[in-house]
């Protein structure tokens, strides 16, 4: 049953708030690209999907990095929610709004800003993404530089599917009192020494 409210509330938001596709903004160069293999949950079909995410840098502007991802269906599922992992402490832009490249693969019907703080990027596609199609180009901006984070994907083949792999996320900055401790340590290291010697 909890499945069910789920995929209906993930239905209603999307019905709710259906992005506007903007395209990625002009970009100073290319930080880093890599693709991963996302694997079903629960030992299923190891190879669901391909997800190549790449992040720009921008070196003038309200931000300094666009993450993008693009998902590749190498299976007999049919694709229908996206999730990239925000940790903690990971900054994502309200303003630009996370959007998508029109015309460059199966478009969301949502793409945006799950949770206050955030918690994830999701995408939800009640057109899915079926066997050898691709989504748009997906993207959000930032002012963190890339780490490896967690994405998801889910949909439908002979029941409901489930996928995790390795992405490109946002860098989570640490907390003011993860400053201040670690900064604490510092000084009482040095007041240390100076005394000793």
């Amino acid at each position: 049953m909890p499945m069910k409210r789920l995929l209906l509330f993930s239905f209603l938001l999307a019905v709710l708030s259906a992005p506007n596709a903007s395209a990625i903004p002009a970009w100073t160069s290319i930080e880093q690209s890599e693709t991963s293999y996302f694997s079903e949950v629960g030992g299923g079909d190891p190879c669901l999907a391909s997800v190549v995410s790449e992040v720009f840098y921008y070196d003038s502007g309200p931000f300094d990095y666009v993450f993008t991802y693009q998902i590749t269906n190498i299976s007999e599922a049919d694709l229908s929610w996206f999730s990239v992992q925000i940790l903690d402490g990971a900054g994502v832009f309200e303003d630009p709004a996370p959007s998508f490249d029109s015309g460059t693969g199966v478009e969301p019907d949502q793409w945006g800003i799950v949770g206050s703080p955030v918690q994830s990027v999701e995408g939800i596609f009640t057109s899915t993404i079926g066997p050898g199609d691709s989504s748009a180009l997906l993207w959000f901006a930032s002012n963190n530089a890339p780490i490896w984070g967690e994405g998801a994907l889910a949909g439908l083949s002979s029941g409901y599917i489930f996928a995790t792999g390795d992405i490109l996320v946002p860098e989570p900055i640490p907390e003011p009192t993860s400053l201040l401790l670690l900064g604490t340590g510092g000084l009482i290291a040095v007041i240390r020494k100076r005394r000793s010697g």
